[in-house]
């Protein structure tokens, strides 16, 4: 991946679809936003017809770092018409397919924005390794384990009682004894 950026290929998380196919809520508001507008083009294409990627991983040479005035300048007027959290998310993947092909960074990248309780687990793996070089923390970063994670995540929300949803119960990662795992590395 990063050779490829070096190449001035363009990285984002995952592609979420194309925002008029209007896959999730999310996309259906956009969707209807961007139609009230019809003159919001880029190369002669509606927005509307361009994917919305997740921008929770961004990978780009300095080639295109002049983007980044563009994209701020799109999000704050986009923003406050459509106050809504995914307009930088968009104004990035608008404006990266304009200037080139977007490829996944997901096979390469763990981007957890689904497993917001992986916060717990990363700030009692960095509490723990405090005092631990550079080196060591990328050596011991193995034991973090974060797919493992997210699949307990899904059994639990799977697999929780009709009881267990009415009270709301939500699913933590199990503490780990990080000095006890570090024998293993």
């Amino acid at each position: 991946m990063q050779e490829d950026i070096e190449a001035g290929k363009l990285y984002m998380h995952t592609m979420e679809g194309k925002v008029s196919d209007e896959g999730n809520p999310v996309l259906r508001k956009l969707n209807k936003y961007l139609n009230k507008d019809q003159q919001q083009k880029i190369n002669g294409k509606p927005l509307n017809d361009l994917y919305m990627w997740n921008a929770g991983v961004l990978g780009f040479n300095t080639k295109y770092d002049h983007l980044l005035d563009t994209i701020l300048a799109f999000t704050d007027t986009v923003y406050p018409q459509f106050p809504k959290h995914i307009v930088e998310q968009f104004a990035f993947s608008v404006y990266f397919q304009e200037a080139g092909v977007i490829k996944t960074a997901a096979p390469y990248i763990l981007h957890y924005w689904n497993l917001k309780e992986a916060r717990l687990a990363l700030a009692s793996f960095f509490d723990a390794f405090k005092d631990k070089s550079w080196q060591e923390l990328v050596r011991y970063s193995r034991l973090l384990q974060m797919p493992v994670l997210m699949q307990e995540k899904v059994n639990f929300l799977h697999n929780r009682s009709i009881i267990d949803k009415l009270q709301k119960k939500q699913w933590s990662p199990s503490k780990q004894d990080w000095h006890e795992l570090s024998r293993q590395v």
